[in-house]
């Protein structure tokens, strides 16, 4: 079914490919073989989203909130702002694991702190195998120095990992008694046989409700003899509540039309949408940047005690200050200058940078202000004396003169240092 411009709109005539199917094709549905299967059981362990999380999070929801109201507006967006919108969704996703996925410098995760308690239960406790699954490789690392602090043995799959080694990793699974979690990425979603474990784990939910049953589906398929359990991870308040409302509800889609006899699929009765319609969907209902909690006690006293003798500090506790603007006026509460030999090299350099900038400036102005065109009886700009012209193809050129420190090779060094240090950062 297509409209006056050609587009898809849907297929119709799907019960006579159903009758022409009906006698070659067998489809063994999963509901079909439930009383062959133990049971299973599904929870939800929701974990609160930090301070140092909220910060990054809520900015990149901003931006992404701001680029909605774009294409709401105008209609239409860039290929640059597509690709912001998957950056800015997958940045918030991933600092919903942790702020190590995002930044690579801090670590705050709740959700590590949550998979510590429920694995040391699991593992430790009842002795049971575990898979636990994240979409992100970085994830399932930070995962891997938790179980090694409590002794636990694990083996880890990514993409990475060559094919002849999978095997490997699955037979050290499944016979090493010490061996209690495996650590997979969605590279193990699919083809591989789990049954020794008897729980799952999921740090995130993944956008498509079939990938988040291939990994189930690697522990509770036939030939598992026990009940298997599933864990959830959500942050409360953040997207992955949003995408887990949205699986539940592809599920029942998915239901609708496949469990139901029917002769005609329409794409607007599945609800079928663009991909800024998803987004625009999923923070519909999405709380803003909560308010700031300003105190409004007032302020106390601090004793003469406290302010001669302060509590001693720990090192990791130790920040350097930020430089203070002071208005005009406010010389009273200036902080007093550092001494020039406690700066460092790039402090110092760009003192000079500056200072040099603006004796250039003034330069110019004196030269400007003090008539010295007038008494050469010239009427040229002053910065004119710094140009010339090429003998051979009449061009302007910009001659500088450069102090007799600067050399060719000290030039030629600190642009080499330079771009070396692009690259390696």
């Amino acid at each position: 079914m297509e409209d006056e411009n050609g587009k898809l709109l849907g297929y119709r005539g799907l019960d006579q490919i159903h009758r022409k199917l009906e006698p070659i094709l067998l489809r063994r549905t999963r509901k079909k073989v439930l009383k062959d299967l133990p049971p299973r059981t599904d929870q939800i362990f929701r974990v609160p989203l930090t301070k140092e999380q909220a910060e990054p999070y809520w900015e990149q929801h901003d931006i992404l909130a701001r680029l909605m109201h774009k294409w709401q507006s105008k209609g239409w967006l860039s290929e640059i702002d597509l690709r912001r919108i998957t950056c800015c969704l997958q940045n918030m996703r991933m600092l919903c694991n942790s702020t190590y996925l995002f930044d690579k410098r801090t670590h705050h995760s709740p959700k590590l702190a949550e998979f510590r308690e429920i694995i040391r239960e699991l593992a430790l406790e009842e002795k049971r195998k575990v898979v636990v699954f994240s979409e992100y490789e970085r994830m399932t690392y930070l995962a891997g120095e938790e179980l090694r602090k409590l002794k636990i043995g694990f083996v880890s799959l990514h993409g990475g990992v060559p094919p002849r080694k999978r095997g490997e990793l699955i037979d050290t699974f499944h016979r090493d008694a010490e061996c209690r979690v495996f650590l997979s990425t969605d590279a193990g979603g699919v083809g591989l046989n789990l049954q020794v474990a008897s729980a799952v784990v999921n740090f995130e939910p993944p956008w498509n409700p079939a990938r988040l049953e291939q990994r189930i589906g690697r522990v509770h398929r036939l030939g598992q003899a026990h009940p298997v359990q599933v864990i959830h991870l959500l942050t409360e308040k953040t997207i992955e509540e949003r995408v887990w409302e949205i699986l539940e509800l592809k599920k029942s889609l998915f239901a609708g039309v496949f469990d139901s006899p029917t002769a005609e699929i329409s794409f607007a009765k599945l609800g079928r949408k663009s991909v800024l319609q998803a987004v625009k969907e999923i923070f519909a209902d999405q709380p803003g940047r909560p308010k700031p909690i300003i105190d409004s006690a007032p302020p106390q006293p601090i004793p003469v005690a406290a302010a001669t003798a302060p509590a001693p500090v720990a090192a990791a506790e130790i920040v350097a200050p930020l430089p203070l603007a002071v208005a005009p006026g406010d010389t009273d509460s200036a902080p007093s200058a550092v001494p020039e030999a406690e700066l460092g090299p790039l402090e110092k350099a760009a003192g000079g940078l500056i200072n040099a900038g603006l004796a250039f400036l003034e330069a110019i102005t004196e030269s400007a202000g003090n008539g010295l065109s007038a008494r050469l009886g010239e009427t040229r700009h002053p910065l004119s004396a710094l140009f010339s012209r090429d003998p051979r193809t009449n061009r302007p050129i910009l001659s500088i003169p450069l102090p007799a420190s600067v050399t060719e090779e000290r030039l030629a060094n600190a642009v080499t240092g330079f771009l070396r240090g692009l690259r390696t950062s």
